[in-house]
């Protein structure tokens, strides 16, 4: 009987402590849906504009004279344009040699 005892407590210490680690991930986890709650309120949806090659080069060209280095994603999100068009302009203007690209580590 003693060893069932010890074996019975045991276990239920060890349901203790689970309960325990269950009941403190449940209250991270509400901070985590309440943190992100606040921030669906602050993040706002990106709008894209498509415009000609054209008038996407000129655009992008005049950010990089202010901002020279800056990545592909500073530029759509700073102009407001179009992904594949600035994908393909700043391609075009890579290969005509009017500007250079390098890769960058994350």
């Amino acid at each position: 009987m003693v060893g069932i005892w010890y074996t019975d407590a045991v276990n239920y210490e060890a349901s203790k402590d689970v309960r325990r680690e269950l009941a403190a991930l449940k209250q991270k986890m509400l901070k985590l849906e309440k943190e992100l709650g606040s921030l669906k309120s602050t993040v706002k949806p990106l709008k894209f504009r498509v415009v000609t090659d054209q008038i996407a080069k000129r655009e992008v060209l005049e950010f990089l004279r202010f901002r020279p280095g800056a990545r592909t994603s500073d530029i759509i999100e700073a102009l407001e344009l179009d992904p594949p068009i600035v994908i393909r302009v700043l391609s075009e203007m890579e290969q005509s040699g009017k500007l250079r690209s390098k890769e960058i580590e994350r």
